[in-house]
């Protein structure tokens, strides 16, 4: 409410002449409102038991990756770990991206985008796909697919897998 122009108004008016139990909910408040409303009623303020942290960009992660950056991919493989992000998560992101150069290299630009893929997403990965010769995307493409079957067969930790793929760049 206190985003609206009239909001603090609102405030001013409409409570002042409720006898019921009003509960609001914003985000900040100021000091003068705050001080007029402790004034008509009683006022508890609660803090958010828990506080959320913004998450990590894998996707900065597959960029990086795509410019075949070891050193900024592993960067940001290590913030999207620290972040907490589960590892099948961004094994995720990092299948989607080879996918996408492995389409990117072998279809063209009407064919990718028939299957789905959008043009901007065409447009970053065939640039991306230049790094890297068309064995190199099919082997590390199946390389990530068996990441995935050895991590949940309890053959290897994902953590570590990822990042000796990362490395490996």
């Amino acid at each position: 409410i206190l985003d609206h122009p009239d909001g603090e108004t609102f405030y001013r008016t409409i409570l002042r002449e409720t006898p019921h139990t009003v509960i609001i909910r914003e985000v900040a408040m100021g000091k003068d409102l705050l001080a007029f409303l402790e004034r008509i009623a009683t006022v508890e303020v609660f803090e958010p038991t828990k506080k959320f942290e913004k998450r990590v960009d894998s996707f900065a992660l597959a960029d990086a990756m795509g410019a075949r950056d070891k050193k900024r991919a592993w960067v940001e493989f290590e913030k999207v770990r620290r972040s907490g992000a589960a590892m099948e998560e961004v094994h995720g992101t990092v299948f989607w991206a080879w996918k996408s150069m492995v389409l990117a290299e072998t279809l063209s630009k009407e064919e990718a985008i028939r299957t789905g893929m959008k043009e901007y997403t065409y447009q970053n990965y065939v640039r991306f796909a230049k790094n890297y010769s068309r064995e190199e995307l099919s082997d590390r493409l199946r390389t990530l697919k068996d990441m995935y079957h050895l991590a949940h067969r309890g053959e290897g930790d994902f953590d570590v897998l990822l990042e000796r793929f990362i490395l490996g760049l």
